[in-house]
């Protein structure tokens, strides 16, 4: 006899009435751990702000809400249903070409053209991208490439550099990023970190 179980009842409603609250709130009870819920909350929320916000911690340089976000655990914990139900809520929204959401293998090189082409790039014309890898280690060449990667969201990362330009000396400039807000939001396990 098969039997359809309900799921769990919601939690009391938070007092508080900020939006990773009411979040993690609508998350439910899920065996996820809360930690996971939470930072892909946070993920998700600095993606949909990406560019369009900033504080000016010093004249003239502005800090744009952007994470790289990693969730790290033993296979099975969660992570990727954590990761999951953030995407859900993106696209339930319909907001996944707004924030330049991106999943799937990625380089340095083509982050940079992702940033720069229509699918990154916002109608106020300024970069955004929101990459996102469940399995980090199968999105991501390992040695050279994964040391590419890195340095470059990192150097995007400080926005120290208001027009960020890319190219090689055969083939010339080949792109200019304004304001470039990439987020990240991703899993693994330590041993394939």
């Amino acid at each position: 006899m098969n039997q359809t179980l309900a799921p769990p009842p919601l939690p009391p409603r938070p007092l508080e009435s900020n939006w990773l609250e009411w979040y993690v709130y609508a998350a439910g009870t899920t065996g996820v751990p809360d930690t996971f819920t939470r930072f892909t909350g946070y993920a998700v929320l600095a993606a949909c702000l990406a560019n369009k916000v900033s504080l000016s911690l010093y004249s003239g340089s502005e800090l744009y809400p952007n994470l790289i976000t990693l969730l790290v655990g033993p296979s099975g914990i969660g992570k990727g249903r954590a990761i999951k139900q953030g995407l859900g809520l993106v696209e339930e929204a319909g907001i996944g070409g707004d924030i330049g959401l991106f999943g799937g293998s990625i380089t340095s090189a083509f982050l940079v053209d992702f940033l720069a082409g229509p699918e990154g790039k916002g109608s106020d014309g300024q970069s955004r991208a929101f990459f996102v890898s469940p399995e980090l280690a199968s999105s991501i060449k390992w040695g050279e490439h994964a040391d590419s990667l890195i340095k470059r969201m990192t150097d995007l990362y400080t926005g120290d550099l208001q027009d960020f330009s890319d190219g090689t000396r055969t083939k010339g400039r080949r792109t200019t990023l304004r304001n470039a807000c990439p987020n990240s939001l991703g899993g693994s396990t330590r041993p394939w970190l």
